[in-house]
């Protein structure tokens, strides 16, 4: 009895040059080494903990897996729970609102916020409007602080409103100024933070 190897197996194909010809076949299951993609994907979500019903454990294929009915009665984890709407307090409920298949999917509690395309963002852009270069500005902290969380990171551009390249130069601005020790490394100036 042959034992399959991991690795595929080399073939050559009939040419003058046998040796330059050779190339690496994917490796080929026998018929009773077949792995459907349903026993891949389900053994993927069968968690390791969960022991095995004794009902499954007698109902198995000729390829050696479960059988797939078993997979479909796995409950959802629970992050996969989580994204489902709740039952509300004093509302009222019937029994099939309690199965799976009843819930729905709840949205996303919040939106996530994208920057102003090109026009919009140099309508609103201040550097563009007055025409200022905020790399020639390190020592203006009050203006760089504007730009900073309260952790000391550079604002996103979703959440300033600049364009790219004033959004590029204003994180230049912030990075000179701290180097020169205007402005913290950790934290939004005290004079700026917001209680």
């Amino acid at each position: 009895m042959r034992i399959p190897s991991l690795y595929p197996r080399p073939t050559v194909r009939a040419t003058t040059y046998p040796a330059v010809a050779q190339h690496w076949a994917p490796r080929r299951y026998a018929q009773s080494q077949a792995v459907s993609d349903l026993d891949i994907m389900q053994d993927a979500l069968q968690p390791e903990e969960t022991p095995l019903p004794d009902t499954a454990v007698n109902k198995k294929l000729p390829s050696g897996t479960l059988e797939p009915s078993y997979y479909a009665s796995i409950q959802p984890t629970e992050r996969q729970a989580q994204r489902y709407s709740a039952i509300k307090p004093n509302s009222f409920i019937k029994p099939a609102d309690f199965s799976y298949h009843s819930r729905r999917l709840r949205k996303s509690s919040h939106s996530v916020p994208y920057a102003p395309h090109g026009k919009k963002a140099r309508y609103s852009d201040p550097f563009v409007q007055f025409n200022i270069d905020p790399r020639y500005t390190p020592e203006n902290t009050k203006l760089l602080g504007a730009f900073v969380t309260e952790m000391g990171k550079i604002e996103k551009r979703a959440i300033t409103g600049l364009s790219i390249r004033s959004q590029r130069m204003v994180g230049k601005a912030i990075k000179r100024s701290r180097m020169m020790g205007l402005l913290p490394l950790f934290c939004r100036p005290e004079r700026l933070s917001k209680k």
